[in-house]
Order: C-alpha cells, then structure tokens, then sequence
C-alpha cells in the first residue's frame, strides 16, 4: 500500500508529538487536563505561566526528565537549531541597529552597558515578529511563523543580540571617549 505525503506527515506527526494522553487516568482529569492544555493555546501573555503549571501536573505522571511544554516547543520550533536561524537574527538586528542608528545618543549619554543591552534587545523583540515575517530566511520566517514571540525564544535571541549589541557599545564609547 503507498501512502500519500499527507498520510505520511499524520502518521509521524502521531508518532513524535506530544500528547496529554496518560494511561490510566480517570476520564474526568484526562478532560481537565486537555482543557488546560487546550487553554494555552489561546492565553499568549500567560503562556509561561500555564506551561510551568501545566509541567507541574503532567510531568509527574510521565516521568520524562523534558518538560512537556520545552517537548512542544521544539516540536513547534524545529528550525530554531538551525545555523541559519542564527543568522537570519543576526541580519534582523543589524537591520534594526542601523534604522535606528544603534542609539548613539543613548551610549553619548553615558549609559551602561547592561542597560544599553536591555534597551536594545527589548526594543528589537518588540518589533521581530513582524520583522522576521518579511524575512528571506526560511528558519527565521517559520518561527515566527504565527506572527508572535514564543517566550522560549527570548533566551535564545538575546544570546544571539547582546554579543553585537556589546561590540557596538564598546566601538560607540571608545569613538565618544576620544572626541
């Protein structure tokens, strides 16, 4: 029998992802569970906090050492691995940084650097959902792909951000210190 590329995707799709199916749980706290795991879904401010309490009462009874929530997401997220996910950031924030002329006058004002870094990185997470939409690269334009921020990626683009965001304050601190 062959299968069509759409049998195939359901079949591995059924096989990999996650699911809040437990053995042997009574069918009213299967249901309770499902409409929680359902519900963060829809809640995109509390997400992280739905997903630390949706971890608290699944992961006891699967015994996994992964987070059900941090299974999810790189089920969701797969490209965020990928090399070129990095570099589409990389390309966004210099993109970013230029438009808005890397906030000279905030580093010409004496700012830290942790607090430059702050401002920076905050400013541009704001904007990268739409920004990254528009995006040529496919890893970038995929996870972002619903048009949000999922809070698993904020870690993941400021540790990508910050080492630029350092080399500029340092490049604008020492131009300002010698003028």
């Amino acid at each position: 029998m062959k299968l069509t590329r759409r049998q195939l995707r359901k079949l591995i799709e059924t096989r990999i992802k996650p699911t809040t199916a437990i053995p042997g749980m009574d069918p009213v706290t299967q249901q309770k569970l499902d409409t929680l795991a359902a519900g963060r879904e829809t809640d995109a401010m509390g997400r992280e906090f739905a997903d630390r309490g949706f971890d608290a009462l699944i992961d006891p009874f699967r015994k996994d050492d992964t987070p059900f929530s941090q299974r999810e997401f790189e089920y969701d997220h797969p490209m965020v691995e990928d090399p070129r996910f990095a570099e589409g950031i990389q390309e966004l924030f210099d993109g970013f940084m230029y438009e808005n002329k890397v906030f000279a006058n905030d580093i010409e004002d004496g700012m830290s650097l942790e607090d430059y870094k702050e401002m920076v990185t905050d400013d541009f997470i704001e904007e990268l959902p739409q920004a990254a939409i528009k995006s040529d690269n496919p890893a970038v334009r995929h996870s972002f792909s619903s048009g949000k921020l999922p809070y698993q990626l904020e870690d993941i683009v400021k540790r990508i951000v910050d080492p630029i965001s350092e080399d500029v304050w340092q490049d604008w601190s020492s131009y300002f210190a010698n003028n």
